[in-house]
């Protein structure tokens, strides 16, 4: 077998992320999702094995941080388009880090112009214009009452350091990355640390009726 990835172990013929084993062979304990098990139980290799071909190693920290807009602007082709619907709780004086604590929701295909998405990208510079956010990402919050913009926050942020900092990272250690311009006139239209007005033009709201 070749070199072992890095964070991880190989323990009685079994490639295994370190940090999901307890103790020293061969007392060791781990835990394995019940569609593993019963691949091991038959004798045949769990399809999200590391060993068959899985392994994509720790996500380095400038890649970790990115929120989705600054994922996207860092990306070389627009897949999808993305669509939020919030459901704010009404309350005054709700600190907004309480208010949203994850995302769920199904995919839905619209036609895109695609002409225009090919315009926009054209050519090797990232990251991708601030306006292409506007395309692609959506926001519908569904409550009584306005939606303060710090409450988008957390989720929405674009940061300008993070974003060169990812790209750098990018064309340093991915092939694919090698060949790209990082435009200054483009980095320097992003905000330090702040939801782009692009999103905040797209953010619509939908009332909700209470029948008493």
């Amino acid at each position: 077998m070749g070199t072992l990835p890095a964070a991880a172990t190989l323990w009685e013929g079994l490639l295994l992320v370190d940090g999901h084993v307890k103790g020293e062979a061969p007392n060791a304990t781990g835990w394995v999702c019940c569609e593993c098990y019963g691949s091991l139980e038959a004798d045949t290799m769990p399809k999200f094995a590391l060993a068959n071909n899985m392994w994509i190693g720790p996500i380095p920290h400038e890649l970790a941080v990115l929120t989705l807009p600054e994922e996207l602007l860092i990306s070389h082709h627009f897949p999808r388009c993305y669509i939020f619907k919030l459901y704010p709780k009404d309350t005054h004086g709700a600190n907004p880090s309480h208010l949203q604590r994850g995302m769920a929701g199904n995919v839905t295909l619209y036609n895109m112009n695609t002409d225009d998405v090919v315009k926009m990208i054209e050519g090797q510079f990232l990251p991708q214009p601030v306006a292409s956010l506007a395309s692609v990402l959506a926001v519908m919050y569904v409550g009584t009452r306005n939606l303060p913009k710090d409450w988008l926050k957390s989720t929405f942020r674009v940061r300008r350091d993070v974003v060169f900092n990812a790209l750098t990272w990018l064309k340093a250690h991915n092939p694919l990355y090698v060949d790209i311009q990082i435009s200054e006139a483009q980095l320097a239209r992003l905000p330090e640390d702040d939801v782009p007005q692009e999103i905040i033009s797209v953010v619509c709201h939908e009332a909700i009726n209470i029948i008493v």
